[in-house]
């Protein structure tokens, strides 16, 4: 059994996200948003308006004409996709490395958060549900808390975790909380808190598994993005629980099983081609 106090402690080790990240985040999400304030933001950070204008000019943008200021790519790209760059760049590193208790090589985390936050982007205009203008960044970012949760695995509650999932059909999620009393998802938005993110990306991540336990739809949103991930082939592979969670995602947007699988070729399509402007 894993330390509770350890696992707290730790998910504030992971380096903080920029100053303006943050800043940018808290605007992002409010309803009645600024435009001016968060060029601002971008403008005042030489780095993130690099990467703002680079995305902004890429072929993955279809930009017709260059965009040359950063007022111009907020307008082109939106400010859910301005702030999934900015967030992106910040956590790459530690996304990256492999995650061997979870099966994970080297690169595969970052590849199935890319692919959950791409296919948010397919779910626009496909459901009656308002899609959050911070989806993309909770479903980036949904599985932050393994990068913590790792650390403690040791051998035997690895053993046992792998047990429950391949003998006994359970989900991750619900592995980890029968036998550490606490998933990553919960980890995840500790995490969140320490990078001072808005309480809405916060409960995204936690409730990613669980949204019914909160019914609004952002974490609704980021389980069919994970489901849709697996799926196309990054991350953990499907066991027979996440089916429910799938379904579960399905009924609440109003999807088929049919919108599923046009969807995954879709995600998949957008995913090859931008993973490396990444």
């Amino acid at each position: 059994m894993i330390d509770l106090d350890d696992v707290i402690g730790s998910s504030s080790t992971l380096e903080p996200l920029p100053v303006s990240v943050t800043r940018l985040a808290s605007l992002v999400v409010q309803e009645d948003s600024d435009l001016n304030e968060i060029t601002e933001v971008i403008s005042f950070d030489q780095s993130l308006t690099a990467r703002v204008l680079r995305w902004a000019n890429s072929a993955a943008s279809a930009s017709r004409a260059p965009v040359t200021s950063v007022d111009e790519a907020v307008m082109r790209m939106g400010t859910g996709i301005i702030l999934e760059v900015a967030i992106a760049a910040s956590v790459r590193k530690d996304f990256n490395q492999s995650i061997p208790e979870y099966g994970l090589t080297e690169g595969e985390l970052w590849k199935h958060s890319i692919a959950s936050a791409l296919a948010v982007d397919i779910f626009r205009g496909q459901t009656s549900v308002e899609i959050p203008h911070e989806s993309f960044t909770t479903a980036l970012l949904h599985d932050v808390g393994k990068l913590v949760l790792m650390r403690f695995l040791e051998p035997d509650a690895l053993r046992l975790l792998n047990e429950a999932r391949l003998m006994g059909g359970a989900s991750e999620r619900q592995a980890e909380s029968e036998l550490l009393l606490v998933h990553h998802g919960e980890v995840g938005g500790l995490v969140a808190q320490h990078w001072k993110l808005p309480d809405s990306i916060v409960k995204g991540i936690i409730y990613h598994h669980t949204p019914e336990e909160i019914d609004e739809p952002l974490p609704y949103v980021v389980q069919m993005a994970n489901m849709v991930a697996k799926t196309i082939g990054t991350g953990p592979g499907m066991a027979t629980a996440d089916l429910d969670e799938k379904q579960s995602a399905l009924d609440y947007l109003g999807f088929t099983e049919d919108d599923f699988v046009k969807i995954c070729d879709a995600t998949s399509d957008s995913f090859n081609e931008v993973i490396d402007r990444y």
